[in-house]
């Protein structure tokens, strides 16, 4: 619970102001039109986020240029949502909750896990380079990487990566007021410390593939489609992998025969969870 509390405080105060803007093109305008009228578009927004999106004002014309005029004419209208935070540097934001962790007693090792001890159907330690660590509980947390794991524990969870492309434009020539998803080009351009993060692209390609290149291409030149004038000192690619269940629902319970069992916390602690987890229990592929 404590991480929680935290992890939501470092979200909001990173950006109490932030605002996040859906754009996408009116009719003849660009050949990638994702959508085709602004009903349309918030059509789309509810269907996609139910009620846990507001859309809090409509921009459409000159009043889209008012909040922001960075982008190419044909890009006219839009819905700006308020209430939404950022992380401005989250490698940064991972080293600073790394240790918060360990100011409260926390242990961070970086090592390789080769395996799950158990004794008597139980989890007992877990198998690193060279040596067992022992433990009374276990959170698997490998994301695309769980595969073995969860099978070691009699859980074969058909699991595949989702390979997601980021490009990022050092000390760029313009800035976006807020984050926005481009949805003429697919991708979202975030405005981070120092650089403009352009995402949005996934592709089925394994764990082991090296990065498509056409991606990244995709990117800067959706990027200077609608942001004219856009320049940039120099630009870094990343590739990274996101955990894909076959039936798309996430993975988070315990697993068949583990005791344990909070939204992590509580199942760790042997709480109660404040929500049902049935549906996400790993127990369904272990039939």
């Amino acid at each position: 619970m404590v991480c929680l509390r935290f992890l939501f405080r470092v979200v909001r105060s990173a950006d109490e102001d932030a605002h996040f803007g859906l754009v996408a093109n009116l009719p003849h305008h660009g050949p990638q039109v994702a959508l085709q009228k602004p009903e349309a578009l918030l059509q789309h927004v509810v269907h996609t986020f139910g009620e846990i999106l507001v859309c809090r004002e409509e921009l459409e014309g000159d009043a889209l240029r008012s909040y922001d005029d960075i982008y190419v004419p044909s890009q006219s209208f839009g819905v700006r949502m308020g209430g939404h935070g950022r992380i401005r540097d989250p490698g940064q934001y991972v080293v600073d909750l790394a240790a918060h962790i360990e100011s409260a007693g926390g242990r961070s090792l970086r090592v390789d896990v080769t395996g799950i001890v158990k004794d008597g159907g139980l989890v007992t330690g877990v198998r690193l380079s060279g040596e067992t660590l022992p433990c009374d509980a276990v959170v698997i947390a490998t994301g695309a990487w769980s595969g073995p794991l969860s099978k070691s524990l009699g859980v074969p969870v058909p699991l595949e990566t989702e390979r997601g492309y980021h490009l990022e434009l050092w000390n760029p020539s313009v800035m976006p007021k807020a984050a926005v998803m481009i949805a003429s080009g697919k991708f979202v351009a975030t405005p981070m410390d120092g650089r403009l993060r352009l995402a949005g692209v996934v592709e089925f390609g394994g764990l082991s593939a090296p990065p498509s290149r056409a991606p990244f291409r995709l990117l800067e030149t959706a990027a200077t489609q609608a942001i004219p004038g856009l320049t940039w000192e120099r630009k870094t690619e990343w590739m990274g992998h996101r955990p894909a269940p076959a039936d798309s629902i996430p993975i988070n319970g315990a697993f068949p025969g583990q005791t344990g069992g909070r939204l992590l916390s509580q199942l760790v602690s042997g709480r109660k969870p404040n929500l049902d987890l049935t549906p996400y229990s790993p127990a369904r592929f272990s039939g």
